[in-house]
């Protein structure tokens, strides 16, 4: 059984009012940041307290993929401090299309998590997830084929509940939202690819394609194909 990789609880919104106790500097940002413009300033970690933002990851060839996004509610730690600096250098923070943060320094953050370690448990699950996820990624990469990489992208975001709204029950057609470019950028094909085997499972009746949605009208089949071989 694969693990849905993309079903990570990165909200900690329950919390909104907790962090206000150890910050109160918010700021509404609407330019791009490179993560060294982020790592300047004087904060270990980020709450989104609304909009959306993502962190780009730039390729050799100039192209950009999507690494995450953050909404209202998600904590963004900057762990990668301890990143070489060539490492760093790879990441863009963009608003999306604007952001309002909420600024910890060090000695605010560690004190939020230590007299409140209900949080600090749920970021270590967070991480853990992470850690998991990104394990899953790389086998995924390495020993699946294009099919079956578009397949898994599917299956996973179908049983996150914040892509497709629900999850995936027996018997009953899943939407979610995904367009060839966002597909392609989180599993490393070209569009082309992407398309082709987007429409091999069009042929099989797996799936419906229409204007950036694709339904899923054979959940066990798409099952099969990830979980097979």
């Amino acid at each position: 059984m694969p693990l849905l990789y993309r079903n990570l609880n990165n909200n900690f919104s329950e919390y909104g009012d907790v962090f206000l106790k150890y910050s109160t500097r918010i700021k509404n940002i609407r330019k791009s940041l490179s993560f060294e413009e982020l790592l300047s300033k004087p904060f270990h970690a980020y709450y989104v307290r609304s909009g959306c933002c993502r962190l780009l990851m730039s390729k050799p060839n100039g192209n950009e993929k999507v690494n995450a996004v953050l909404k209202e509610g998600s904590l963004l730690q900057m762990y990668s401090r301890t990143q070489l600096e060539p490492a760093r250098s790879l990441f863009r923070f963009e608003p999306y299309p604007e952001v309002e943060l909420q600024g910890f320094t060090k000695g605010e953050y560690e004190s939020l998590l230590i007299e409140n370690p209900e949080i600090m448990f749920k970021i270590l699950t967070f991480y853990d997830d992470l850690a998991i996820s990104l394990q899953y990624d790389m086998a995924n990469l390495l020993y699946s084929d294009g099919c079956k990489r578009v397949a898994s992208f599917l299956y996973s975001s179908a049983g996150n509940p914040s892509a497709s709204g629900r999850p995936p029950e027996g018997g009953e057609e899943l939407t979610i939202t995904a367009t060839q470019d966002t597909i392609a950028s989180f599993i490393a094909l070209d569009r082309t690819n992407v398309s082709k085997y987007l429409q091999r499972l069009k042929q099989k009746g797996i799936i419906e394609i229409n204007r950036g949605k694709i339904t899923i009208r054979d959940y066990p089949a798409l099952k099969r194909i990830v979980t097979e071989g």
